[in-house]
């Protein structure tokens, strides 16, 4: 078994987000909450040859 990226692992988690925001799951005061730290992972954790694999979902 492999460990998934931190990459994989941030993609995954964010398209679940997404999925849970038309069952209203996740309000706005959520997304509010998670989207800054979310951001801050991407920028921190992301080398930049593998930003183009968030930008699909984003």
């Amino acid at each position: 078994e492999t460990l998934a990226s931190r990459t994989s692992h941030l993609k995954d988690g964010l398209n679940r987000l997404f999925c849970l925001v038309p069952y209203e799951v996740i309000t706005s005061e959520v997304w509010d909450y998670v989207m800054p730290h979310w951001m801050e992972a991407m920028v921190n954790d992301v080398p930049e040859n593998e930003l183009h694999e968030l930008k699909i979902i984003l």
